[in-house]
């Protein structure tokens, strides 16, 4: 699927919406979130379902189901790394997928790279901090790991009893135990 026509310059994070669902993709220099259709014959399998609304749409991270499926967003500001004004976002998705308007959630400014949901917990992570932070519910945001060297997309462990982050600037996979 090529998505240099629609703008895209650096194609980031993948999430799928299920098995007959479509995948979304994010592109962080366009500030785009791309909807890619993988099953049927489709004339257009690409629609972009948001764009310039998120300061650089890089992890994607999907909470709850519809009616109440919530689209999670890390803003990671590509073109403008010094200023560190990355925002994590929130958007209803329905299923056609359409996103609802953003909402920012309570983390601080930063550089957000990843982001998962695992057991209520929005969990994000930052290369300004080099932390794993996370918050539920609304509440402000908690350390979960600090001192990371360019903490990147991460997963949580199949199993729920923690996330393994790639450093990138250490070369590293750690674990981080919930």
């Amino acid at each position: 699927f090529d998505l240099k026509p629609f703008g895209a310059g650096f194609a980031n994070d993948l999430i799928s919406l299920g098995d007959s669902g479509p995948l979304l993709c994010s592109d962080t220099t366009s500030d785009q979130i791309f909807a890619i259709s993988l099953v049927g014959s489709t004339e257009k399998p690409v629609s972009i379902i948001g764009k310039g609304q998120f300061g650089g749409a890089n992890g994607l991270a999907i909470s709850g189901s519809v009616p109440d499926r919530k689209l999670i967003i890390a803003g990671f500001p590509i073109n403008d790394l010094e200023a560190s004004t990355g925002k994590v976002w929130s958007c209803a998705l329905d299923e056609t997928p359409t996103l609802g308007a953003p909402e920012e959630l309570p983390f601080p400014a930063g550089l957000w790279d990843g982001c998962a949901v695992h057991d209520g917990m929005i969990i994000v992570s930052d290369w300004v901090t080099g932390s794993l932070q996370w918050t539920k519910g609304g509440s402000m945001p908690v350390g979960l790991a600090e001192d990371l060297k360019g903490p990147a997309d991460f997963c949580v462990l199949q199993d729920g009893t923690g996330i393994l982050v790639p450093e990138m600037q250490a070369n590293k996979v750690t674990r981080i135990d919930f």
